[in-house]
């Protein structure tokens, strides 16, 4: 059973979603919500103004009594992982004009055409751009799907829209970098969600859960689009959106899900969990304390990398010549389901065979029991053999 409770999934309107974070409630009330918050899909009707006097002159104007539109703010919030240096990657394309706002009330086919558009013009690999067009194909795939009930088809309306206003921010030049590549990440993981979503074999709480899940992760890059939000809740998006991406797309791959089926039960199990505080923290029917719970969690996982228990055995894997790709995969395995079941994970991995077969071989050493374990049992059995201070 998961940890966190959820209500039954509902459409969830994405421009009320700021104000669903866990957070106390005097900040949470600094929240400043969209001035469209609480209006109909067509307003009422405007009475028709009465015809001129016949005592107005030829040619004279009415005054304007509409209220102006307020101007988007010109700044944005500065990156808070460093100098914003941009990488080519993380550079916007030059000629790229679709930074504009989505169009509204489009067909989902002109929304996809849109989107699509979006994607061609961002600065990043082939195959990133491949992945996130494949993300675009399975959600119009639902969309256009007759057999898809009124309801999935308006939560999948709704990833589109999500994904046209991510990848609008993505683009923005003002975008800081961290914020670009997580939102990035966040639409390749998309594609994970939304592949079992719509897999048909898969029992229908898993299809449910992960519909949850892509709704989450396609909404983020809206709520980051307002400006007003407040920077420590900006940096929990963030984080959250960060942790949750590392964990779907770490078991892509030939070698990211484990063959063992106790250790695949810990994985999915570790990564249902950050799915589930994810999506509580967005869900307008959870309670505070749900939604407290659940920010606890991600705020566990991220702290994972500083354990001191977590850095000491890093140090010791580096003792032994391991490669960038090892560290890194033992890195983002720690990142996605915490300290110690993600860095055991990642030990696991075929890029660490070499440090792994070192450990195993290195018998002064008080980390000796535990490569051992991990090269020949499952690695969910293994946490028991961590040195103890």
């Amino acid at each position: 059973m998961s940890r966190f409770s959820r209500r039954q999934a509902s459409i969830i309107c994405t421009s009320c979603l700021i104000a669903l974070l866990t957070v106390p409630a005097d900040v949470a009330a600094a929240v400043t919500l969209p001035d469209s918050l609480g209006r109909t899909a067509e307003g009422p009707e405007q009475p028709t103004p009465p015809p001129p006097s016949e005592t107005d002159e030829p040619g004279t104007e009415q005054p304007d009594t509409g209220t102006p539109e307020t101007q988007e703010p010109e700044t944005r919030t500065p990156d808070d992982e460093g100098s914003g240096t941009q990488t080519p990657e993380d550079t916007p394309s030059q000629n790229n004009t679709q930074t504009s706002k989505p169009s509204q009330n489009l067909a989902p086919e002109e929304k996809q055409e849109e989107v699509a558009d979006r994607i061609d013009g961002l600065n990043v690999p082939e195959s990133t751009k491949k992945k996130l067009k494949q993300t675009l194909d399975r959600t119009m795939k639902a969309i256009n799907d007759p057999k898809v009930s009124a309801a999935d088809k308006a939560l999948y309306e709704q990833v589109l829209d999500g994904m046209n206003k991510t990848l609008i921010l993505i683009q923005d030049p003002k975008t800081p970098p961290r914020e670009r590549r997580a939102l990035t990440k966040g639409l390749e993981a998309l594609d994970v969600t939304l592949k079992i979503a719509q897999d048909p074999k898969a029992p229908p709480g898993e299809r449910q859960y992960y519909k949850d899940l892509s709704l989450a992760l396609a909404t983020i890059g809206d709520q980051l689009r307002d400006e007003t939000l407040p920077e420590d809740l900006r940096r929990n998006f963030l984080r959250n959106l960060e942790i949750v991406s590392r964990g779907l797309l770490a078991t892509q791959g030939q070698t990211g899900e484990p063959k063992n089926a106790q250790d695949r039960e810990t994985v999915e199990q570790g990564m249902r969990e950050t799915g589930e505080a994810l999506i509580t923290l967005q869900d307008p029917d959870a309670s505070n304390e749900d939604r407290q719970q659940a920010q606890e969690h991600l705020d566990e996982v991220a702290a994972s990398t500083k354990d001191p228990k977590y850095v000491e055995f890093l140090d010791q894997v580096k003792r032994y010549k391991a490669s960038e790709a090892c560290l890194r995969t033992i890195e983002d395995r720690t990142n996605s389901i915490g300290w110690p079941d993600g860095s055991l994970w990642g030990l696991s991995d075929v890029s660490c065979d070499e440090p792994r077969a070192t450990g195993v071989s290195d018998t002064s050493s008080p980390w000796n029991d535990l490569f051992i374990c991990v090269d020949e049992n499952p690695f969910s059995e293994c946490a028991a053999y961590i040195p103890k201070d």
